[in-house]
Formats: C-alpha cells, structure tokens, sequence
C-alpha cells in the first residue's frame, strides 16, 4: 500500500540533490503541495476517495489581487487560494451537481473576471473574495 501524500505548507523546500520534500526535482523550489485528499470537498480528509484531478487554473481578483487556484476534480470543482504561495488554503468547494454523473473530471476556466466550472452551462459570477 502506497503511502498517503501529505501537505507541504508554511516555507519553502529548497531542491537538494534531486529532491525537494521527498519529490522529484531539478534547480527548482517547492513553495507548497496540497494532496488531493485536501482539496476534494470529502473534508474528512480520509485516504478512501478516489478523486481525480485534471485541469487547474489560476485566477487574480482584480479588486483585491488574491490569487486563486481552480482545480478541476471528477466530483466537483477545488478553489485553492495561493495568495500566499507557502500557505495555500482550500476557500471553497463546488460540487458536481447531483444530475451531472455523466462528466469523470471539471474543467475550470476562467474569463474576464469570473470563472466556470467545466460541464455545467452557468457560469460563476465575479469570485470577489470568500
């Protein structure tokens, strides 16, 4: 059994010999890693999902400048903020909706200033700040 993957917050991990927080690495530092299991809304945090990721964006709120991460996962749609690169935290969670089984990942994509998750026919209004 492989073992979980766990976060990497709070400073950045310098590449040493190939090897940054126990990651494959070439002349370049890991600011963060979050697992899926930290962003895929099942907030027990449990290594029991099978949730699939496939896409990710970023977006800037042009009021505030925060900076958003939209990962697009097969049960919803994961909004990191990395306004802080070291110290990224999940900010929200939008699930698939309830009839939309058919679609295995969510594209996001992000336009002016707002963004959609993939495979739904409304867009999310202007994300402001959560």
């Amino acid at each position: 059994m492989q073992s979980p993957l766990l976060p990497v917050t709070g400073q950045a991990v310098a590449c040493v010999d190939g090897r940054a927080a126990g990651f494959s690495c070439n002349s370049v530092t890991l600011l963060s890693f979050l697992p899926l299991a930290a962003i895929d809304g099942d907030f027990s945090q449990d290594d029991t999902t099978a949730v699939e990721a496939n896409d990710i964006w970023g977006w800037v709120d042009p009021e505030t400048d925060r900076r958003y991460a939209l990962v697009g996962l097969s049960n919803g749609v994961g909004v990191v903020e990395v306004t802080d690169p070291v110290q990224p935290r999940l900010v929200a969670f939008l699930p698939e909706p309830a009839h939309d089984h058919a679609h295995k990942t969510r594209p996001a994509r992000t336009a002016h200033e707002g963004a959609s998750p993939g495979a739904t026919s409304r867009p999310m209004a202007p994300m402001h700040s959560w």
